[in-house]
This record gives structure tokens, sequence and C-alpha cells, in this order.
């Protein structure tokens, strides 16, 4: 499954209104992950299975408040902490950093 399909499965499932962040591996367990901000702000992750598939295909709720921001970039493991972080930049222009530590933002 390439980044589009992954895209559009989540798009479909929301009515095309969320904002995929395909990325890689963001927990920390060596298999690739989505996240997905859905309309209300919630930041939602989809953990790979290693084989095509999802761990739990409704994902996780892992964070509130991301619509505030008018681009989320996920650059992987920014800070080589082991986990992937995100970098999410305010209509102003200022960028921050938020660094995922595998149970919450650190």
């Amino acid at each position: 499954m390439d980044v589009s399909e992954i895209e559009n499965f989540i798009h479909l499932e929301d009515g095309g209104t969320s904002r995929a962040l395909a990325g890689g591996d963001f927990d920390g367990d060596g298999r690739p992950d989505v996240l997905n901000i859905l309309p209300d702000g919630r930041l939602v992750l989809y953990r790979g299975n290693g084989a095509a598939g999802w761990i739990n295909g409704l994902g996780q709720v892992i964070g509130s408040g991301w619509n505030g921001f008018s681009q989320v970039v996920f650059p992987g493991d920014f800070n080589h902490d082991g986990f992937g972080d995100l970098i999410g930049f305010l209509p102003d222009g200022r960028a921050l950093l938020y660094s995922w530590k595998g149970t919450g933002w650190g």
C-alpha cells in the first residue's frame, strides 16, 4: 500500500476532510505508521502491523487541538530518541516541535 492508498483509505473514513500525515515509524516498533488529523483537531495514530495492514484499524487518539496549525509535518525521529516527532506550523509562521515519547508527548 503506497501513501496515496493510505490517504484515500483515511479520507473515505471521514468524508475527505481530514489531513493524513504519511511518514514512517512513529511509535518506534520498526513498522510504518500513519497519523491523521480529524476536522475537530484530534490526532489519530494508525499503527502499522508490518504486513500492509493495521494493528487497530480504528486508530488511537493521541492528541487534540491540532486543527490550529496551518501545516503539520512528520520529519521522523527529529530529536534522535527512537520515536517519531511532529512539527506544527502556526498561521503566524512559528514552528513548534512535539516530541513523542512512546506513551505521550514530551
